[in-house]
């Protein structure tokens, strides 16, 4: 005789039962496991082991590059603008034109300027053929006494011969001699006023010289005013800046800035580094500049004596070649390498140090208590990835380098807090 068995639902056999209670002890197993591997490696990415090194000491800055050679654009005649020629960031020649204005009074005072000196050269060529005339003249008139004095001397001469055969009375003799001096007074007379002449037309001719040299004085400024209507640079660069105001129309007044221009490839960095810095700042340091990306090499060549806005001034001269992105008030970043210190005490920077040379709290790994415990040290240099430890530590400790806002004046950190 069969003997019925009892049959229970499936989900309530035993071996199925079995297999999920095995199935969850796996799971909790390895959820278990899984935390206690993952919280050291996280505590290991938060903590850094102090250790003896060698800190190349970086003070970080900002800035722009600016051009070591700049010409400004300055009116120098009054106009109205024509032509805009050029627009900032434009290269140029040296002579070429970058703005046209236009003065018709200037056109007009050179049209006179022109004429001035014109009459003058005619009157100065006048003066010139007038003395000759005079030269000439008063020439002819020495050689006439010259001549006069020759034959009344040789009158003379026979005279005084037939006065000694007593042919010729006294009183004739007397008055030959009368006659040749009255003509060596002559030659005198006329040789003086051929001395004086030369003085005289010197000084005439001076004088008309001066006053064609101002005319065309004047009329070489009419003739700059006019070319400087056409306003240009006198050094090939790159045009850097011009007036936003100067449009077709727009007045321009004498002395008015109007642009700059800068001379290409001749570049430095203007940096700006914090005041509590400018002590270990010192001409002749390396630089590591960014530009764009780009790497580059530089020097501190000037350090201002003068802080500004809790700023201070830096310029750096760029010793490698420029790259092909670099242009004048381009932003730059730069690591100045202010000194190396060789057996300090380093570690990895924690994200909660800020300032350097300042005592401030750090979080070191108590192995007794199995805490991080609050404890004050000494900064001393940071870069952006080291900070320099002077007292307080010693190698071979571990401290935290990120902690929560809320645990920053904890006396305590336990390892579950972070973890929390």
């Amino acid at each position: 005789m069969h003997i019925p068995t009892d049959r229970f639902p499936f989900w309530q056999q035993p071996k199925v039962i079995l297999g999920v209670i095995t199935l969850v002890t796996l799971a909790l197993g390895m959820l278990i496991s899984g935390f206690f591997s993952a919280s050291p490696a996280s505590l290991q990415q938060q903590t850094s082991r102090i250790q003896q090194g060698t800190l190349d000491n970086q003070i970080s800055a900002f800035g722009v590059l600016v051009p070591q050679k700049v010409q400004s654009l300055i009116a120098m005649t009054e106009g109205r603008v024509l032509q805009l020629a050029q627009r900032p960031g434009a290269m140029l020649e040296a002579g070429q034109p970058i703005l046209q204005l236009v003065n018709p009074k200037l056109q007009r005072q050179l049209e006179e300027q022109e004429l001035a000196l014109q009459a003058q050269q005619a009157e100065f060529l006048l003066l010139q053929q007038q003395l000759e005339q005079e030269q000439l003249q008063l020439r002819h008139d020495l050689r006439l006494a010259q001549a006069e004095q020759q034959l009344l001397q040789t009158q003379l001469a026979a005279k005084q011969e037939l006065f000694r055969q007593q042919i010729v009375s006294a009183l004739d003799f007397a008055q030959s001699e009368a006659l040749l001096t009255q003509a060596k007074q002559k030659v005198l007379l006329a040789e003086e006023k051929l001395k004086g002449f030369a003085s005289s037309s010197q000084n005439r001719l001076a004088a008309a010289e001066l006053n064609r040299q101002r005319a065309e004085k004047q009329r070489d400024i009419a003739k700059q005013d006019v070319q400087a209507l056409a306003v240009s640079s006198d050094i090939s660069g790159q045009l850097i800046a011009l007036d936003e105001s100067l449009k077709p129309g727009s007045q321009v007044v004498a002395g008015q800035a109007l642009g700059q221009v800068a001379e290409p490839g001749q570049l430095l960095a203007e940096l700006k580094i914090g005041a509590v810095d400018a002590a270990l700042v010192k001409p002749g340091q390396a630089v590591t500049l960014n530009i764009k990306g780009k790497p580059m090499l530089g020097e501190v060549s000037w350090v201002s004596p003068n802080v500004v806005d809790n700023f201070l001034r830096v310029d750096v001269a760029l010793l490698s070649e420029l790259p092909d992105t670099a242009r004048a008030n381009i932003e730059v970043k730069a690591d100045i390498n202010v000194g190396t210190q060789e057996q300090t005490l380093l570690s990895d920077r924690a994200s909660y140090i800020q300032k350097p040379q300042q005592r401030q709290a750090l979080f070191v790994w108590d192995a007794s208590s199995a805490q991080y415990q609050r404890r004050e040290v000494l900064i001393g240099s940071l870069t952006n990835k080291q900070m320099q430890l002077l007292d307080g530590v010693k190698a071979g400790e571990q401290i935290l380098l990120q902690v929560p806002a809320a645990l920053l004046n904890n006396e305590v950190i336990a390892p579950e807090d972070l973890n929390g």
